[in-house]
């Protein structure tokens, strides 16, 4: 702690510098997957070997799991498409039900607990590692 206060500008700086580089890279590894996926010619080997080297920042979902084996040869660049644009959405649903079971379980236990489980102020009590947890949980997805 006290070398992350002595050097907070500086992680900050780097930390943004470093997201950057990251976003700009996942980008390039797309395109260059999107350009191979719809008959693109092949890249040049230097510039072809270093992105292959870095794919794996480009966190394509279609390349870590075996659908292609799972749905035949017929899985074309439509098929990517849909799994990368429905995957996510679909998880972020998925995790929003995950917080909203949470807070009801939370708001069914405090009733149990106290009473009524709703203080003065009408807000149901919740405890600061609940918190927590759903900002996790929010920042994750």
């Amino acid at each position: 702690m006290v070398w992350y206060s002595a050097n907070e500008d500086w992680v900050a700086a780097l930390s943004e510098k470093a997201g950057a580089v990251f976003v700009t890279l996942q980008i390039i590894l797309l395109i260059r997957s999107n350009h191979s996926s719809v008959g693109g010619r092949a890249m040049p080997t230097p510039y072809f070997d270093f992105l292959a080297a870095l794919s794996f920042l480009a966190l394509d979902v279609v390349q870590f799991l075996p659908l292609k084996c799972a749905s035949g040869d017929d899985f074309d660049h439509l098929d990517s498409l849909l799994v990368m644009t429905l995957v996510p959405l679909a998880m972020l649903g998925a995790a929003m039900a995950g917080v909203t079971i949470l807070r009801e379980q939370k708001k069914q236990a405090a009733k149990r607990r106290d009473g009524s489980g709703v203080s003065a102020g009408g807000d149901v009590h919740t405890d600061k590692g609940m918190r927590k947890r759903d900002m996790v949980c929010y920042f994750l997805w």
